[in-house]
């Protein structure tokens, strides 16, 4: 039989498991519940919906089929468990909260990196362009009236000149560099643990990168525990199908420990990419029969944190990049217009 394994996008996710939860909940059959979902959604939706109906038609359990239609580990392991405990509707509802939080939280990364980034693209094309057309025509004039151009302003023509002759070679380069990096960054796992681990010992972008990687461990790990996952099975989740490199061979480290009867809280201890109060957590969420909640209340709170000093940033940069506009178009000004002045001050 052939299954619809296409990937699962986040908001395929959030639109599925929000209505397929309050349905259930409803006292709706889970097969009668897809088919009706299965007449509310793309095509692209309703294939894998289809592929889900056949598969449980045919004996295989919900998470099974997710599993064959190719849905996150996450996804197919926190239904899986809610089978076990007959929780069917309250896992689908922790599935839209989470998706729908990632979605948000993607956003907001979004908002906040593109105003800068375009005002940075804006000063580059705005300096090229000076230095290519206008600062030449300026420089053409000044010589048809015999006025002697400034040194500063034969630099930026002969920048100018440097940047028509080898722009176009100079951004290829700048191209298969970029992309040769990213292909070896994606392909060469040791190149990517070795520069991640020299970063996380800078200043400022260590902690920036412990920060994350704790908000990302604490949150998975709470939302899991949740969802009434064991712990050893979080663990051996995030191992294998976490988004970092990093988290995933810390927790190949947790896992051994615990196997070898250590509690969790020893077990991450030695953990350089992680935050140094995430330990504490642990223990206290651990001694306290608490832990998923713990975590999850840690996870989300820091994610406010991130987002507030992205913001902090954000805006602590825009006056600064105004200012840096300011005196760059004043800086021009005052280049282009210098000869004018020194010829109305010999008159």
């Amino acid at each position: 039989m052939c299954m619809e394994r296409g990937k699962w996008k986040d908001q395929d996710i959030v639109h599925f498991a929000g209505p397929l939860s309050e349905i259930i909940a409803g006292g709706m059959s889970l097969r009668d519940a897809l088919m009706f979902l299965s007449t509310q959604f793309s095509k692209r939706i309703r294939m894998k919906i289809s592929a889900l109906i056949l598969s449980i038609e045919s004996g295989l359990s919900f998470s099974e089929s997710l599993n064959q239609v190719g849905a996150p580990s996450f996804f197919v392991f926190t239904i899986m468990s809610s089978e076990e405990n007959n929780q069917l509707a309250n896992a689908l509802k922790n599935i839209h909260q989470y998706y729908e939080e990632r979605i948000n939280w993607r956003r907001k990364w979004q908002q906040i990196i593109i105003y800068p980034s375009f005002i940075m693209i804006t000063i580059g094309i705005s300096f090229i362009f000076l230095l290519t057309t206008v600062i030449p025509h300026f420089s053409s004039m000044y010589e048809s009236m015999n006025i002697t151009i400034p040194t500063s302003m034969e630099r930026l023509l002969r920048l100018g000149e440097f940047i028509k002759s080898y722009g176009l070679i100079i951004l290829l380069a700048v191209c298969i560099i970029v992309i040769a990096t990213v292909y070896v960054w994606n392909r060469n796992l040791s190149f990517r643990r070795n520069m991640l681990m020299k970063f996380i010992y800078f200043p400022l972008i260590g902690d920036w990168m412990k920060l994350r990687y704790t908000q990302y461990t604490a949150y998975q790990m709470g939302f899991l525990l949740n969802s009434h996952i064991p712990l050893l099975v979080v663990v051996r989740l995030l191992e294998q199908h976490g988004a970092m490199i990093l988290i995933n061979e810390q927790m190949t480290t947790v896992k051994q420990r615990l196997l070898a009867g250590e509690r969790l809280h020893e077990s991450v201890k030695d953990g350089v990419i992680f935050r140094n109060d995430f330990l504490k957590v642990i223990q206290i969420g651990d001694n306290a029969g608490n832990l998923s909640n713990m975590l999850l209340t840690y996870g989300n709170g820091l994610q406010t944190l991130t987002h507030r000093q992205l913001l902090i940033i954000t805006k602590f940069m825009e006056p600064f990049l105004i200012l840096g506009i300011g005196l760059f178009i004043g800086l021009i000004v005052i280049l282009l217009f210098t000869p004018i002045f020194g010829m109305i001050n010999q008159l």
